[in-house]
């Protein structure tokens, strides 16, 4: 066989593996993007844009919720997910957190209301100019370490949210809160009203978690709101709704409620 044959068969055979190992990721992609279901609209939004035009017949499948919580179940394993151990402390709980707030060099947070439950202390963090709500932050039980609660205050804060609070794996990361050249971009004005959420929040409940009632108020965040729900009168946990999408996010990390405290 001839030299110039053999370099022929070389480049045939290298294409045929090239187009094998595609058509493999294609199909392996094409399972993994059907099963992560529900993730957050506002995050998907480039990706489906690109997916639609590389893959326009690929179902959208209403990506992430369930995604997010089982990825960040798995990482949760931060804020003592299924936590069996001695539950924090209210008093506990304010130490941590004003450690917390000495490192985010802004005078203008303070705690303004703690839910202490068997998996970590839950705490909304408000601005003392505007009493709007700033953040919420998770406590670990077992270290005491203070966290950004992941879900809608990573993903729908647009003023503290999106990692710009807290210590990361290369440390501080950013001053607490960003300029912005609109009210919308900062998320101060909201196109759906607290008593539209409030009223997405009950459907939900009333479709997933029946016989709970969404709290008659929540808090306004910079992009959304968070109300507490109850069951047989008794707080039995919290969901988010976004401020222009009305997307409802279970907080699904908490475990069972033990006591709260709020400032007065």
């Amino acid at each position: 066989m001839s030299k110039g044959w053999k370099i022929t068969l070389i480049v045939i055979g290298s294409l045929i593996a090239i187009g094998i190992l595609i058509g493999i990721g294609f199909f392996v992609g094409r399972g993994r993007i059907n099963r992560w279901e529900n993730f957050p609209a506002h995050m998907m939004q480039s990706f489906r844009s690109f997916r639609n035009r590389v893959a326009p017949n690929l179902p959208d499948n209403n990506w992430g919720q369930r995604f997010f919580n089982r990825g960040m179940g798995r990482m949760g394993r931060f804020p003592g997910i299924n936590f069996n151990g001695t539950p924090l402390t209210i008093d506990e709980t304010k130490s941590a957190v004003n450690d917390y707030l000495k490192n985010l060099n802004n005078d203008d947070l303070t705690i303004d209301e703690i839910m202490v439950f068997n998996n970590n202390a839950y705490v909304v963090i408000v601005e003392k100019s505007t009493g709007r709500g700033a953040m919420e932050l998770l406590v670990n039980p077992a270290t005491k370490a203070v966290i950004p609660e992941f879900g809608p205050n990573m993903m729908w804060n647009l003023k503290y949210g999106h990692w710009q609070c807290g210590q990361g794996i290369m440390g501080k990361m950013g001053n607490c809160g960003i300029e912005s050249t609109t009210q919308t971009q900062t998320g101060e004005i909201l196109t759906i009203s607290e008593e539209q959420a409030r009223t997405a929040a009950q459907e939900f409940l009333d479709q997933n978690l029946v016989g709970n009632t969404v709290a008659e108020q929540g808090i306004t965040f910079y992009g959304y709101y968070t109300f507490d729900y109850e069951k047989d009168g008794k707080p039995a946990g919290m969901l988010s709704v976004n401020g222009y999408t009305g997307q409802v996010w279970l907080h699904t990390w908490h475990g069972t409620f033990i006591e709260e405290w709020e400032a007065e």
